[in-house]
């Protein structure tokens, strides 16, 4: 049976802190390459945004990597942490700590490099096949986190290529589609430590797809719809005839009402709209109709 001799490489020393919360409020860093020691500070984010040793370890692993990081890198780091209850007997498997590291080449993310030769065309949502840009994506998902002010460009890269390396998983074989794309980055983002750019890249989505809905209702043939009465909604007022003034006003609603349901009123009662399952009147105005005001 081999015999392992243990050998003291470095000693270091540190006053115990008291215990807040559940927390020491502290991080032991220990470089394995120059044997040094250091005890970092456990931030107030940290402990508000990333509940538990997992939460912990992937922010920590985070700040240490880089997008070409491999797992035999200097710089990928082991992370050991368990949660406020850890060292407890109080919850089932609280003596447990979660261990995190970057995974092993086979797993690894993609480079930049070798992303241009993955991807090299994307389906639009017009189903046109185009040249593949991955700097759009990181455009949206750095613009998403500038304004949050979670994060600038270089994160947005990485963040980028776990992306598009989650989508060579899941897409092989076929060609990438925008909106295929754009769910995966919104995975990605969930996943990762900044939940307030999450949050605003999945407004930023809606409200360009608002955009969208509006400018393909702007190309609709509204003046022949209207002329031949193709759509019942020009009945819908009675107060309006079918008239010249009638047209200008069936031409504008159509916008107004998507101001409404795409702006105002939550996703529930759009969807519910647009399904036939209730109807909302009077979408066509912007103001206040059929209302009495108290004199006083």
């Amino acid at each position: 049976m081999t015999e392992f001799k243990m050998k003291e490489v470095k000693t270091t020393s540190y006053k115990r802190p008291d215990i807040e919360k559940g927390y020491t409020n502290q991080t032991l860093h220990i470089n394995i390459s120059n044997a040094a020691v250091s005890i970092k500070p456990v931030t107030k984010k940290m402990k508000e945004v990333f509940i538990g040793g997992k939460g912990f370890d992937l922010w920590l692993l985070w700040n240490a990597v880089k997008p070409d990081t491999k797992w035999n890198s200097p710089e990928n780091e082991i992370c050991i942490a368990s949660g406020p209850l850890g060292g407890t007997p109080v919850y089932p498997g609280s003596g447990k700590s979660i261990v995190t590291r970057q995974r092993d080449e086979k797993w690894r993310y993609f480079t930049a490099e070798e992303v241009v030769q993955l991807f090299q065309e994307i389906k639009k949502r017009d189903e046109r096949i185009v040249k593949f840009d991955s700097s759009k994506i990181t455009a949206a998902i750095a613009k998403a986190g500038k304004a949050t002010g979670e994060f600038e460009e270089r994160e947005a890269k990485k963040l980028t290529l776990r992306a598009l390396t989650l989508a060579h998983e899941t897409c092989i074989g076929n060609i990438l589609d925008v909106e295929e794309l754009q769910d995966i980055a919104e995975r990605v983002l969930l996943n990762s430590p900044f939940y307030k750019t999450a949050k605003a890249y999945i407004l930023y989505r809606e409200q360009h797809a608002q955009i969208r809905r509006i400018e393909t209702k702007a190309h609709i043939d509204l003046v022949e719809h209207y002329i031949k009465k193709l759509d019942w909604k020009i009945k819908e007022n009675s107060n309006m005839c079918y008239s010249l003034q009638g047209l200008n006003n069936y031409i504008s609603s159509d916008i107004t009402s998507e101001y409404w349901l795409g702006r105002i009123y939550p996703p529930e009662i759009r969807r519910a709209h647009n399904k036939g399952d209730l109807h909302v009147h009077d979408l066509s105005l912007l103001s206040v109709y059929c209302v009495g005001w108290h004199r006083s």
